[in-house]
């Protein structure tokens, strides 16, 4: 793999990575792919629901039951408060609190997380107070309760806004997250691919990318994969996470396998693990030979090196789907996407697209038609990262699908795609994807 910037997956109906080819958007003259208006850091800051602590009070959402309400649900919502001041807070009530409106837009989820949208027509659902006075550095749990009767809803499905809004005389904290509404009304689905890149150590030899054996001795393999290989290493943790997660696509560097089957027993049982992995009926797809990056290639304007590295790839695991190519790049250009269809590969994905930018599309090239696949910056990030396994992550991706569901434009189609020096936290995305699975 070359040297790159690492970029910062998922289902409400899942669609993997092969299957949305299929629901291409028709073809629009060659013209460089939208790059995103602002960082995937910076929208993820912006969408993230908030626990906006005033004073010494802090929330933290433990749990929304169900994750999905339908017209026959109580609801039941648990929160973490925390006294990080110096003084006894007495008196305390938390308070859960619903915004009737259906927020349709991602800019409706980003207004109600980040405070933007004010509150003065929520309704107050349940209302409790502290048990006991909480002592400087304590926190507490607080289960709120909602009956169906009171929440009533109109019938119309989608996500709403959801507050729990903590008083202790002038000290208050507010946490905002989403509630999910099942009408019954028919619910369209949003389809979601989920897919992670199995990729090595950054090598800077050109060699390295044609497949050259000289591009590195043993030595040196065995010592740049042992620490990434090694138990709690990257891509010992990457491959638990496709054990925990069959959903979770794989695009595989085949070099990378040659390099670990040729080193020591545990990079030949870990490489062993990623080909029973690759056979157990995933989405399987291998990489142009030693990953090479994609822009760089395309700004030769010579297409020889990633036909080799194709070629290579498809010799060496021909089941597995070898005509997509991945950029480390968010954008890509007419030339780029032109060297990109000439090696013979038919699929471009390019990660961490902002709104409005992700989904799938075609581009022509003077070879053909390139479909371009686009993940979305802000599930990449929310997947992938430390929220993924917490009750906030899980309710913020399921509004993001739920939105994502009734767009008619294209974006219902969703690709999340993994960093490439992506550590994955198993536990975590396994809990993430039970909850998208388990949404209607």
């Amino acid at each position: 793999m070359t040297g790159r910037r690492p970029r910062a997956v998922v289902l409400a109906a899942l669609t993997l990575l092969a299957a949305m080819t299929a629901l291409c958007t028709p073809a629009a003259a060659a013209s460089p792919a939208p790059a995103p208006t602002t960082s995937a850091s910076s929208q993820l800051a912006s969408a993230t629901p908030s626990a906006t602590p005033a004073s010494d009070l802090s929330a933290t959402l433990v749990s929304v039951v169900p994750r999905v309400l339908t017209l026959s649900d109580d609801l039941t919502v648990t929160v973490a408060i925390t006294n990080s001041g110096t003084s006894v807070l007495t008196g305390a009530t938390a308070s859960l609190e619903l915004s009737r409106y259906r927020l349709a837009s991602r800019a409706d989820l980003d207004a109600w997380a980040d405070g933007t949208t004010p509150t003065g027509s929520a309704s107050v659902l349940a209302r409790t107070p502290l048990d006991a006075p909480l002592e400087p550095g304590a926190s507490t749990t607080v289960t709120l309760h909602a009956p169906a009767s009171a929440i009533r809803l109109a019938n119309v499905w989608g996500p709403r806004g959801l507050q729990v809004e903590v008083n202790a005389g002038p000290d208050q904290a507010r946490l905002r997250t989403f509630l999910l509404w099942q009408s019954t009304e028919q619910i369209p689905q949003a389809q979601v691919a989920l897919v992670a890149p199995v990729v090595g150590p950054a090598t800077g030899s050109a060699s390295a990318a044609s497949g050259s054996s000289s591009a590195a001795t043993p030595a040196a393999d065995a010592a740049a994969l042992g620490p990434l290989i090694a138990p709690h290493g990257r891509l010992d943790r990457l491959l638990a996470a496709a054990r925990a997660v069959p959903e979770l696509g794989l695009a595989v560097d085949p070099a990378l396998l040659a390099r670990a089957g040729a080193a020591g027993p545990v990079d030949q049982s870990w490489a062993t693990g990623v080909q029973s992995a690759l056979a157990d009926g995933r989405e399987s797809l291998a990489l142009p030979w030693a990953d090479p990056d994609v822009a760089a290639i395309g700004g030769t304007d010579d297409a020889t090196l990633l036909t080799q590295s194709r070629a290579m790839s498809s010799a060496a695991y021909p089941a597995a789907s070898g005509d997509l190519a991945w950029s480390a790049d968010t954008k890509v250009d007419a030339g780029t996407a032109d060297v990109v269809r000439a090696s013979g590969a038919t699929r471009l994905l390019l990660p961490g697209a902002a709104h409005g930018t992700a989904g799938v599309a075609t581009m022509r090239t003077a070879s053909g038609s390139l479909t371009v696949l686009r993940s979305d910056a802000e599930l990449d990030s929310l997947a992938t990262g430390s929220s993924a396994g917490t009750a906030a992550g899980q309710q913020q991706a399921l509004a993001m699908l739920a939105v994502a569901a009734r767009d008619g434009g294209g974006g219902d189609r969703v690709l999340i795609a993994a960093p490439r020096e992506w550590t994955a936290d198993p536990t975590a995305l396994a809990s993430l994807v039970d909850a998208l699975r388990s949404a209607p």
